[in-house]
Formats: structure tokens, sequence, C-alpha cells
């Protein structure tokens, strides 16, 4: 087959073997008749497409369009390339032609059928195209480059092509070969079954099979085609069902009701047989049969203890999840399981088992549930290499990403974060106490013990290492149970939060470790028996010991101050023994004692700061007794939800009754307060609304907040200067404030925000420590997206300068009051500083796009970055810009038509930085700034519209640079640059396919300057061999090389017949004899000893005056006919003597010196 499209109900199949379109009604299940394809050539399809307006076809390399019913062939287009695919969007057809390591694509303008755009790009191939037609994007993979990338190829709406680019993982997961576009258009997937984002191709989800075909039931449940099973699919991408045919599919198309699987067969009738089952035939998967594990011989996988003190044996081979009760001390109840996972955790929070399949799928067993059994619970992108829970949280390891990545789970299945760059172990420990994953670097050399936090809200968190690199460590990895240490298989103990290595340690090997009665006890095996052993702190000693003839498999702490040692017979069938703290044989009895019932109901939320009542620890039973509250009556918990409340009821009747403790849960809601001061800190005339008396802004804390992060606040602080609230990071002014009694300005704000939003602001102009002021709202309802962004405000006239306080705050309302209560957001207040333009005003700036402009418009001067307005002054006040750059290649242009000098002050950044002087008139004085005001440039460009000048030296060019040594100055005819001294020019060079003069100064400093004139000595027109004066030499030169030539020359044969010496005097871009005349009318003028001084035409400076001009400038003698000049006549003036001389000397005659 050559193609398979459905379009409205049809499905069409394109035949590579006959000219041929085989049609098939999904909705009726029957064959229509075929169209027949007609093909000047004869020859068979290749690639084949139909929309509403008709039906397109590649024969190889030739493309044609065809009506409906197959007549009416109209030839499109030959490509150079086989077509790979076909796709349509309204009025574009696009033919991906791409071949080798390049995406060659050809739109054509289905209207004209004449061609719109081509794209021939390298490397990012289309391979297996799909299109998405909201997001105007074809979607393919590479082919033939590692790491292998999904990609895409962006269109306009006329068909210009666009962008053409990859994802952002470069094969961090799985590759493939083809791609389908979801109906709603939102994701991607490759038939490595990896979902990604249609917007950002960032990954999304992982169906967790390989995909051989694809569709949708209803436009929003996929169904896969893998090998012989249909699977179908949740809108999370979770299997809901299957069901596996005796054969493979060669395709399939979904209806309403059913499922239709077509397979080639050259005998049926249309070439196909069609089997056609329900969708209600997609059955969930079953576990398998229950499995007795009495007497069975097995080696447990892992072992967990469950919330209701029963032992979860996880057996892969005989894929069950036995369970152990320790007080019947016998099997209760398994769990067959449905396959034979890789990995199981056990999270007693949860009281759920999650299972780890080889193809990625994690499902869980919920046991509060009466018939527990495996559901879906989530996808990993590649096979499980590491499974443990966190609490309520799921953490997952798998090999996607650059080397390992690690990912965390909430209790619903829903990822909530991804670190790749991390390490693989073969076990991963979780210690509530620390909060911490604790794990090897196994496979790596040298081997680590790391730990990894994981915050309250599931999150990764930091992550360290011991600073050992290589030494005991060896499996397996075990925590106190108030997380003081970890012991290790080796017998080394590390402090659990430093990971320091403690100066005690246990005298030999373990095979695993626990705790019973807050004391450490270890198994080993030693010569085939088993031998468990207790240990005393702080020095460790060996105390106490007890061997059992079994090998020994695993210690586990069943209660305070019981332990069960299971060790494996002779047989292979694990035993259950239980030991008190003495390490001697006991058991865990029923006493006979009733359980007393408790009575909590669930309470209702309070906010953070509010401490807890009997509203809250309420706790109630029929028997009498005492309650045991923890936290105590009176606690103020932390923010957050679900906090856990417990009870220890005690009965008055302890004979007949049990103490028994519960547990519920208590949302605490986190409420975010501002920090602007009082009065008395401020000494403005009011306290500003800060506190919850007086109805300060407050913001419930949730995922929409400022910044980086948001705090709970007990209540507002006002005892700082704006400061108090070391989360307020998500609002910086960008550009100075200034006060103006009759003009209005502008300034902005640097705005991040964790989601969409609305932003309200104020700012007390007149410092009177409230915003009630009118024009003291600068944002009303601003809409912000999820980043940073620039956020522009205007300011009237008659602010007050000096220190004031700015409120922004963030919601999804908006219209908010500088006061009140908000449902989500945060409330940030800074101290903001309004200047005076009286007192030597600087404007302070920091830049959030990579380039600034700095313009002047009818007497207000704009600061620009990317074309957003960051700020507006009158031009008038302008004296002084201070910048801060980016890390990025910043571009600096300013443009004024101020009279005076442009002061341009403050730091590029990192990358390569550009001054740009636009307008004309100006000076840019680097020599006389101050060391440290200027820094980090790269490059100076002063061409602008008109003449401008720029002072330098070699002390400032070491100033201003990143490096303190490299500067690039470009400048045209009209400027003027003045070097100063100590620089010595070296030979023009080409860097980066740009012709440099290069200046060389003291201490290694280099300057390297661009202008019109290619071979004209930027420190002296008249030094033509760049010795650093000018005599009768250089004239010679030119005239030798003249001769070599034998005419007048420029262009190409000026740069390739100059070997580095600087020919062109006249700055003309050609060499002539006025070139030699002009030094030696030079020469006839200048003083003695061959040192030019004549200070308007300063080895200092390169001017860009005329040629006339200069030469005027330099003498007051009479020109020299300039005009008639010619190489014949220059021996003929007033200065044969000085050339006359230059021929006497033999050592000027000498192939060195003539350089040739």
């Amino acid at each position: 087959m050559a193609s398979v499209i459905e379009h409205e109900g049809i499905g069409h199949i394109f035949w590579d073997s006959v000219a041929q379109v085989e049609r098939f009604d999904l909705d009726a299940e029957q064959w229509l008749s075929p169209i027949s394809l007609q093909d000047p050539t004869g020859r068979l399809p290749t690639k084949g497409h139909v929309d509403g307006d008709g039906i397109y076809v590649a024969y190889d390399k030739s493309v044609y369009r065809y009506d409906l019913d197959g007549s009416n062939p109209e030839h499109l287009i030959n490509t150079q390339e086989t077509v790979q695919a076909i796709h349509t969007d309204g009025d574009i057809l696009i033919v991906n032609h791409s071949s080798g390591l390049f995406t060659r694509a050809t739109s054509i303008d289905k209207t004209t059928f004449t061609v719109t755009d081509t794209i021939d790009d390298y490397l990012d191939t289309i391979y297996g195209s799909s299109i998405s037609r909201t997001h105007n994007r074809i979607f393919g993979r590479t082919s033939g480059t590692s790491p292998s990338d999904i990609t895409y190829l962006d269109y306009s709406n006329d068909g210009t092509f666009g962008y053409n680019g990859d994802s952002p993982y470069h094969g961090a997961y799985p590759g493939g070969s083809r791609t389908w576009v979801f109906p709603d258009e939102r994701a991607v997937v490759d038939d490595s079954g990896t979902v990604y984002s249609t917007e950002s191709l960032t990954r999304l989800n992982s169906f967790g099979v390989r995909i051989d075909e694809l569709d949708f039931w209803e436009e929003s449940i996929p169904i896969v085609l893998s090998g012989q099973t249909v699977t179908a699919f949740s809108n999370s991408l979770l299997p809901t069902g299957s069901k596996t045919l005796s054969y493979e599919p060669d395709y399939f198309f979904v209806n309403d009701t059913n499922v239709l699987a077509f397979q080639f067969d050259v005998n049926a009738n249309h070439g196909f047989e069609v089997e056609s089952f329900s969708i209600n035939e997609l059955n969930t998967a079953s576990p398998g049969i229950e499995v007795d594990p009495v007497g069975l011989p097995f080696t447990p996988d892992k072992i967990d203890l469950a919330a209701d003190g029963t032992v979860l044996i996880f057996s892969q081979t005989h894929r069950s999840l036995f369970r152990w009760d320790p007080v019947l001390e016998a099997y209760t109840d398994s769990v067959p399981l449905i396959g034979a996972p890789e990995y199981m955790a056990y999270s007693a929070t949860n009281n759920v088992a999650y299972l780890a399949y080889e193809s990625g799928l994690i499902r869980q067993i919920q046991f509060d549930q009466d018939s527990p059994e495996e559901t879906p619970f989530a996808t990993l992108p590649s096979r499980p290499a590491g499974l443990a829970t966190a609490g309520e949280y799921l953490f997952a390891v798998d090999p996607s990403g650059a080397w390992v990545s690690h990912y965390t789970f909430a209790p619903d299945g829903t990822a909530i974060d991804e670190k790749d760059w991390n390490h693989f172990s073969h076990e991963f420990v979780w210690s509530e106490p620390n909060r911490k994953i604790y794990h090897f670097r196994d496979g790596t050399s040298p081997n680590d013990l790391h730990s990894e936090e994981i915050e309250l809200d599931g999150s990764i968190g930091a992550q360290s290492e011991t600073p050992l690199h290589g030494g005991p460590f060896q499996h397996p990895i075990r925590v106190a149970p108030d997380g003081s240490v970890v012991v290790l298989g080796s017998g080394a103990i590390f402090n659990a939060e430093t990971l320091t290595q403690l100066p005690y340690s246990l005298s030999n090997q373990i095979s695993d470790a626990a705790w019973v009665d807050g004391k450490l006890v270890t198994l080993r095996n030693i010569d085939g028996v088993s031998e468990l052993q207790k240990w005393a702190v702080p020095t460790y000693a060996n105390v106490k010991t007890h061997q059992n003839e079994r090998q020994g498999y695993a210690l586990l702490a069943v209660r305070e101050d019981r332990l069960l040692s299971v060790n494996i017979d002779d047989s292979g069938v694990p035993v259950f023994e239980i030991y008190d703290s003495d390490l001697l044989p006991a058991s865990i009895v029923d006493d006979g004692k009733s359980r007393p019932e408790i009575v909590w109901d669930m309470p209702e939320p309070i906010y953070y700061g509010d401490p807890l009542t009997e509203d809250q620890l309420n706790a109630n039973s029929e028997v009498a007794g005492d309650y045991a509250y923890s936290p105590e009556l009176g606690s103020v918990l932390a923010a957050g939800s679900e906090q856990q409340l417990s009870v220890v009821f005690t009965p008055h009747d302890n004979a007949n009754y049990q103490t028994v403790t519960m547990s519920v849960s208590i949302d605490v809601i986190g409420l975010d307060y501002g920090d602007a001061p009082a009065g008395s800190v401020s000494g403005f005339a009011s306290d500003y609304p800060t506190l919850a008396a007086d109805d300060g802004a407050r913001h419930i804390a949730g995922d929409l907040y400022l910044g980086d992060a948001i705090d709970s606040d007990l209540d507002g602080s006002v005892d700082t200067w704006a400061n108090g609230d070391e989360r307020d990071d998500g609002v910086s002014l960008l550009t100075s404030i200034i006060a103006l009694p009759n003009h209005p300005s502008s300034s902005s704000l640097s705005v991040v925000a964790s989601d969409t939003g609305v932003v309200d602001a104020w700012l007390d102009m007149n410092r009177d420590g409230d915003w009630d002021d009118e024009g003291e709202q600068i944002l009303k309802s601003f809409q912000v997206a999820a980043g940073s962004q620039v956020v522009p405000f205007d300011l009237p006239a008659g602010a007050v300068a000096g220190n004031t306080t700015l409120r922004v705050r963030l919601s999804s309302a908006g219209d908010l009051q500088p006061t009140g209560f908000a449902n989500d957001g945060e409330v940030e207040d800074h101290q903001v500083l309004i200047q005076d333009p009286s007192e030597g005003f600087v404007l302070d700036a920091s830049l959030i796009g990579s380039s600034v402009e700095i313009d002047s418009d009818e007497g207000v001067l704009q600061f620009r970055t990317d074309g957003t307005v960051l700020a507006s002054v009158p031009a008038w006040i302008f004296s002084i810009v201070n910048v801060d750059g980016t890390e990025q290649d910043d571009v600096f242009d300013v443009e004024t038509d101020a009279e005076g000098e442009v002061v341009v002050r403050g730091s590029g950044g990192d990358g390569f930085d550009s001054l740009v002087i636009a307008g004309a008139g100006a000076l840019l004085d680097l020599h006389s700034l101050a060391a440290g005001e200027l820094t980090d440039i790269e490059q100076i460009d002063i061409r602008g519209v008109g003449a401008n000048r720029l002072d330098l030296s070699v002390e400032a060019v070491g100033n201003v640079t990143d490096d303190a040594t490299t500067l690039a100055v470009i400048h045209d005819e009209d400027d003027k640059v003045v070097f100063g001294d100590g620089w010595t020019a070296q030979p023009p060079r080409m860097i980066s396919e740009v012709p440099y003069h290069v200046l060389s100064g003291d201490g290694g400093a280099e300057l390297r300057v661009s202008n019109p004139y290619l071979l004209t000595n930027p420190l002296n027109s008249f030094d033509v061999n760049r010795s650093g004066n000018v005599s009768a030499l250089d004239a010679l030169l030119i005239i030798n090389r003249l001769n070599l030539v034998g005419e007048d020359f420029d262009g190409d044969r000026l740069v390739s017949s100059a070997d580095g010496m600087y020919l062109d005097t006249s700055k003309d871009l050609k060499v002539t004899a006025l070139d030699a005349l002009r030094v030696i009318n030079q020469l006839s003028v200048q003083h003695a000893g061959g040192e030019f001084v004549d200070s308007t035409i300063s080895p200092q400076a390169s001017l860009a005056a005329d040629i006339d001009g200069e030469v005027e400038a330099t003498t007051d003698r009479p020109n020299f006919g300039i005009s008639q000049a010619s190489s014949n006549s220059v021996w003929s003036y007033l200065s044969d003597s000085l050339v006359d001389d230059a021929m006497a000397d033999e050592d000027l005659l000498d192939d060195e010196h003539l350089l040739f």
C-alpha cells in the first residue's frame, strides 16, 4: 500500500501495485467502488492524500492532482527527491520530499497550482510526517542522525515556510519513524508511544507501547494497534482495555461502535479481509490464577510492612503479592498480578502498592478497597529502572534523558516533577523524618552515596553526595527511623543529614538491618548460616548475637519491640521468625481486648496562623477515656493541604479495651501578606494597610504567584522598609522613576508570574503612607502570562522625589484594591526610589531582551528593549544611562540629538555585547571614563546617521572589554576616532569574513577597526609600512609596487598586492602615483627625524575629512596640483631630492624592505 487516508467517513487505500484507490464506508462497513487514477505515464502511486478539493498522488518524484472521481489529472510539480508525504491545509498543498539529512518541502497554492515556497534545511528532517492545521506546523522524525529526535516545520497562512527545528531533548526519549497529531491538535505522538506538546514539543506522557497504527474513538479516546493487540486508552493515556487478534492487521479504522481491522489478502474482495468487532470487546487486563504460597519455594523480590500490620511479599516469578500476618504467623489472602512487574513499592500513607512493568506502565493496588486489584496509575517514558515511595508520593526512575531521570507522582497519578542528569541505583530508600531518598550511583566509578530531597509538594529538591567519591559503598542502604544515620552493607555508617562518614562502623559486612526498641539489629550470612547482631551506640559495639541454621534474607521491624527475620530453608521455602529486642524468639499475640470505636469527623479548613481549637480536635468515643492530641490544642500548623492530626485514646477500662490511635487530615490555608512599613519606619503621615487588622492585602497561597515561589505569613510585616518577605522575588524595577513637577514620564517593571493572571499595582507618589490618591494606581487589571515580561506604566506630573513604596498584586480575577482579600495570587511590596532630576539624573535600566534602544522623539527620550518602551523622560534632563546587560549577545543602541557627550555606563554582561551610536554629533569619551563605569563591551559602532566621535586609549580598551584585551570599533567616513598613545598598527586581518585593521597596544590590548578604507593606515595614512613614522621608504614602496604591477590598480588587486602594507594613502581605494606624491608632500613639511607632529592630523586620530582638506590642513605651501599627478610625473616635484636620498640608500632597496 502507498497510503491509507480517512476522509469524511471513507477509508481511502492507495495501492502501490495498481493506479487505483480502494474506498471503504466506515459507518456502513462496506466497500465502495474503487477510483481509477489516469496517469499519462503509466507509473504506480507511491504516496496519496485526499481532501474536500481533490485527490493528490505522488508517483515517486512527480505529483498530480485529480478530481474526487479520479478524472482530470493535473501535473503539479516534479521534485528532485522521492515524495515522503502529501498534506493539505485549506488552499495550501505541502509536499514533503525530505531526503538524507535534509528537510525538503514545497508548498503549492491549490487555487493556482503555483509554487508558493520551498525549503532545503539541514539535519532536522521530517520523515513520517503529520500536520497540525491549528498550529500551521508539520511534525516528523529525524533519520540517519544521532541522537534521534522529533522535529517540526512551521508554515504561514499563505504557505511560506518558517522555522525548522526539533524538541529540547535531543534523543532523551525513545526514537521513532512516524508521527500522528491528536484530533484536538494539542499533542503529537510518534510510533515509540511518546507524546509531545504541539506547542513546545515538551514531553507530555507516554502510551507505554510501540504504535503500529493509531485512530481515535469519538475524536478523543486513543485506540492503538501494536502487533496483534488493539488497546484502548483513557484521556490520560492509561490502558483501559485490549483485545489480542490471531493475526497482525495491516491497518485499522474505528467507527462509532466497532473496530475495523484490515488484513491484506490477494484472494479477498478488494484485496483485504475486514474483521469488525465491538469497542466493548476491548477488555481490561485480568490477573492470573491465585498462587498458594504455603510450602512454595521462592525468593521474595521485595518485602514491606503494610499499614494494617501484615507483611507484603512480592514475587515476580509467581506474579503475586503474598501477604503474611505476624499475629497469626500465617499467610492470608494473596493478590494475583496481571503480569510480571519489574519493581514493587508500597506507601503506608496511601495504603497502596505500586507495580512497574517493563513497558513503563505503573499499576496500583489500593488495599483500602473491598477487593484490591491492579489498576493503571501512570506511565514512564521507557523501561523502569527503580521504584520507591516518599510518603504519599511515588518516586520512579527510568533511563530517559541525560544519564538517568528521576520522577515523582501525586497519589492520583499526576506527574509532579522530572529531573535528568541523575543516577541509577539498585535501591532507593526513603526517610520520612529527613524527607530524602537515599541511593548510590551504581554503574558509575567511583560510586557514592547520594541523597535527594522530596519537597512537601512532591517536587524533587536539593541533591547531595558524600565527599568520599569511592569507598565503602555496598548495598543494602538502611536509614534509622529517626533519620539520624545511614548504615550500609559494608558496615560503614554515615550522618544522614550531612552524608559525612562517622568515625565508628560495624565490625563486619551485613545483608540487612532494622531498628527495634531504638536499637540497631543487623543480619549477616556466614558459612551457610545466618546471624542476627545487636549493636550499641555510640561506638557500635556488638553486644549480642543469635544464629540460625537457615540462610538469612531480610529483616523487618513489624512492631516497635518486634523484629521479623525472613530466612530461606534448604528447600528454598521462605521461613518467617519473630524476635524481641533481646534477639529472643517471640510472638505478636492478640490480648483479647476490644478496640474502642473513635468518631472524628474531617475538620473544616483553617487559615495559617489560626490555632487549633476544640472545633478541630473533637474526637469522641462511647467508651470513657482520655484523649492525647498531636499537635496539641492551641498549636499553629504550617500551611499546606492534608496536615495530619492524631489522637491517642486511652480507655479508663484498660482491662477490656485497647489503647488506640486515630488520625485525620486538615487543610491549612496559607495566606500571603504584604510588608509595606508603618509610619514609624517610613516617616510618612500614615501606616500602609499591611496588617490583617487594617484589612491589608492578602492572598490564598497556591499555584498562582509572583517569582519562583510563595510562602505563607501569619500577618503582614510593618517593621521593615518593604523587604521583610524573602519570597518577594517576582517584581523588579527595570528603569528609574523620575519626579517631574510639570511633565509626565514612564517607567517599567519586570513581572515574573507562575501562570496567566492579572496584575494591579499602586505607587505612593506623594509619599504619605497610602495608595488612595488620584493617579497612584499605575496598573489596573493588566494581563500577564506565565514567565517573565516587561510591564510599562505611566507616571503623571507631580510625583514627590524620595524613597516610597510600590504594591503589586497578582490574581486570576483582577480589579483589586490595595487592601482586601483575594482567592489566589500574591502581593509584593517594594521600596523604590523616585529620583530628583535636579540631582544629576542617571537613568538606570536592566535589560529583559537582548537589545536596547535609546532615542529622542519630539523632545522625549525613550528607552526601548525589543520594541517595548521601558521608560520615557523629557530629553532635557538626560545625562547618563546606566545599563545592566543580560547573559545573551546584547546591543545598546543610542540615538540622541542632545548636544554634548553621550555617557553610557553599566555592564554588557556575558555574551558578545555591542554599543551602537545611532544618532549624529555624539561624543563617546571612553578615555576619560573611570574604570568600572562601562564594562563587558566587545564592540562599539559609531556610524550612526552623521558624524560622531569616539575617544579611546589603551587603558580604556582594557577597562571596557570583557577580557580586558580586545575591542572592535566600526566607523564610517564621517566619523572621527581618537585612539590615544601606545598603539602599533599590525597587518590587516580577516575575522569572521570581515576585514579589520588591527592595532596592538601595551599590556596585550588589541583594537580591531572596521572602516571603509581597507588599505589606509588608521593611525597615520602616510605610514605605508606600519613602522610608526613616515619616511621616503613609504613613498618608494608605493612607487615600487606600481612599477611591479605596471599600472594603477584597485579592488581585488589592491588587496592581493598589499602584502600587509597600507598603500592607499589617499583613501580612494585605489593605488596611483597620487598616493606616493602625498607621502612626498608630507615629508616636505614634517620635522626632521621622520616624526609626524601636525596636531590636526595626529597619529592618534583617524579622520574622516576629505583628501584635499587633509592635505591643506598639513602644509602652508602651495598645493601640488594633485589632480594632475601620475606615475610618470612624480619625479618633477620639489621633493625629488628626498626620493633620490632614498634610492641612494642600498639598505632601502633590499628585498626585505621592498616586501616583494
